[in-house]
């Protein structure tokens, strides 16, 4: 299938997808009608405690589903943001001239962020472009912007490694038989592989490098549905950790199949923290003394957090931006990537980065997960957290909020030596 067609399915998959989502407002319109204090006592009924969670995030939403429903006819006509990701997705398939695509593609990032501009604010989000990830990721709006404050301080670290990471090392081959068999044998500890052997030997893992083939990897899992886990093994050390990071999607979708279907799906920043945390016990069980691996695994824990603190902050400035009524996209670009990589990036390589049109500010989530990981594996190797805690953790879903999950397990993600514990590891893995 070309370019042109596939950039066609995805436009019709998406507008039909819009009409799907649309035809569900009656549920936030019920929701309003329910009042406040209702929804608190609901909360508190026996029968409904395993729905907690789901009430407490619908009651945090109120006062903007109210505004959004008095102007849902006359909000997103002109600037949909559905339209404005699949004219995104037309331009990156198009034969345009690079020119040309990065003038294209920041055209319709000034009508994204307009949009946050515009609609957020009258449906009383206020002037924080992240309030609506904000709410999405049930993290209240005082955290994150300590939670990204902090994690600028540690900025020199990375810096400095970037400097000290250049030397080479001789690639390896992993075939993919002897990492399934150290992949079940590390979470057979937390009695979870069984479940990781039937994942992984049973066809729900498709692995095999094939042309025109999907090139990124992908894990589906839903409510009441078998996991599914999509990508290309080539026996390097990328593919292992990506396999391990994915397959673990996959076992979390699973695991968290005890939970009531409004609480099955966490938040985006749990379900890295999951993936993240078995890349560590993944690597801390198998690879710690492989050079190779070792220089990955570091360097991804690196990126996993400071490049997208990059992404973060170019949003940021970005959307703060359209206040002045001026943007300058790849001037921003220039700026935040010189201040954390320390050296300037191509201008345009934030015009390839579809989590910004697809999904705005996620990518603080991969940060709070690589924190929020080490930081349990750190109390797991004190044993401070039992093997048994570990597969609890792996199946709560979002039966609670992400701050109240890590609590269960004594981590206080609001308390500034989480992150000096979590970087003084870094350090130590990466012989800084």
């Amino acid at each position: 299938m070309s370019d042109q067609k596939i950039a066609q399915k995805y436009e019709e998959i998406r507008i039909q997808y819009e009409k799907y989502i649309q035809g569900l407002d009656f549920i936030e319109a019920w929701w309003v009608a329910i009042w406040e204090e209702k929804l608190k006592r609901l909360s508190q009924e026996k029968e409904l405690l395993p729905y907690r969670n789901d009430i407490k995030s619908i009651i945090r939403n109120l006062p903007h589903l109210k505004e959004k429903i008095k102007k849902k006819d006359a909000s997103m006509k002109s600037m949909n943001v559905e339209k404005i990701r699949v004219e995104y997705q037309k331009v990156q398939n198009s034969e345009n001239t690079d020119e040309e695509k990065t003038q294209q593609i920041s055209d319709l990032y000034k009508k994204l962020c307009l949009v946050w501009k515009t609609e957020w604010k009258e449906w009383w989000y206020g002037e924080n472009p992240l309030a609506v990830r904000n709410i999405q990721e049930q993290l209240p709006d005082d955290f994150v912007d300590f939670f990204l404050e902090v994690i600028q301080k540690y900025i020199p670290i990375y810096q400095e490694f970037q400097k000290n990471s250049s030397k080479s090392i001789e690639p390896q081959k992993y075939p993919l038989e002897e990492i399934i068999e150290k992949y079940i044998q590390t979470f057979s500890v937390f009695g979870m592989g069984k479940t990781a052997e039937k994942i992984l030997l049973w066809g729900q893992v498709d692995s095999k490098v094939a042309k025109n083939k999907f090139p990124w990897a992908f894990t589906s899992y839903q409510y009441g549905t078998p996991s599914f886990t999509l990508l290309q093994y080539c026996e390097g050390i990328s593919s292992v950790f990506t396999l391990v990071h994915e397959i673990w999607h996959a076992l979390h979708g699973t695991f968290s199949q005890v939970q009531k279907a409004p609480v099955y799906h966490t938040p985006f920043c749990i379900a890295e923290t999951a993936s993240i945390l078995s890349e560590i016990f993944f690597f801390d069980q198998n690879f710690s003394e492989n050079k190779e691996a070792k220089k990955y695994f570091s360097n991804s824990l690196f990126t996993a957090i400071f490049y997208q603190l990059q992404i973060t902050l170019f949003e940021i400035e970005a959307h703060k931006s359209m206040k002045y009524e001026k943007y300058d996209f790849l001037e921003i670009w220039k700026k935040v990537s010189k201040k954390v990589s320390w050296q300037e990036w191509n201008p345009n390589y934030w015009t390839q980065i579809g989590h910004i049109f697809y999904n705005p500010f996620y990518c603080y989530s991969y940060i709070f997960g690589a924190i929020s990981a080490v930081s349990i594996f750190l109390k797991y190797k004190k044993w401070e957290i039992s093997p048994e805690q570990i597969q609890e953790f792996y199946s709560l879903g979002s039966s609670l909020a992400p701050i109240e999950i890590l609590k269960k397990y004594d981590i206080d993600m609001k308390n500034s030596d989480t992150y000096e514990k979590v970087f003084k590891y870094l350090q130590e893995i990466s012989d800084m």
